[in-house]
């Protein structure tokens, strides 16, 4: 399965010389979620539980509520609320706002949805969970070009 690629790949990412950003020795601090894949005294559960939410996050676009839930469900990966919660906290790269705006492009282009539903679709406890904040930051920016990939400063 590619998640156990990628989670060699997070693991492995940023490792190296501490203190470096890389070319021209540029110094960039670890994020919180960096870290916490990092971090020898976290139980590989709650490791798991970040690597598995991530790629949830990335790949498939879900709002942070649904990632937990995903993460928690014995119909999903099955962790601990424990082990769901601490991933979810410690999601720190996630644009959760890219989310809702990469989500709010399919439902208008591949399902052919007005404003008002894509909306409704975002924030209802029966669709995708977005926060009010995030859906309204999809819905406003939905029609601007290439806004998917640079919505940087919106979490």
């Amino acid at each position: 399965m590619a998640l156990g690629l990628t989670a060699i790949l997070l693991l492995n990412a940023g490792c190296g010389s501490e203190g470096t950003g890389g070319i021209g020795g540029d110094a960039r601090p670890e994020t919180m979620q960096e870290q916490a894949l990092h971090d020898d005294s976290v139980s590989k559960e709650y490791i798991n539980a970040l690597i598995n939410g991530i790629e949830y996050a990335e790949n498939m676009h879900m709002s942070k509520h649904d990632v937990y839930e995903q993460l928690r469900s014995p119909y999903g990966e099955n962790f601990s609320e424990d082990a769901a919660a601490w991933a979810v906290a410690h999601m720190s790269d996630i644009d959760w706002k890219a989310n809702a705006l990469a989500t709010a492009k399919t439902y208008r282009n591949d399902m052919h949805m007005s404003r008002n539903d894509v909306y409704e679709q975002l924030t209802s406890d029966a669709g995708e969970n977005f926060t009010k904040e995030e859906a309204d930051y999809a819905v406003a920016h939905m029609d601007d070009p290439d806004n998917a990939e640079n919505s940087e400063g919106t979490n």
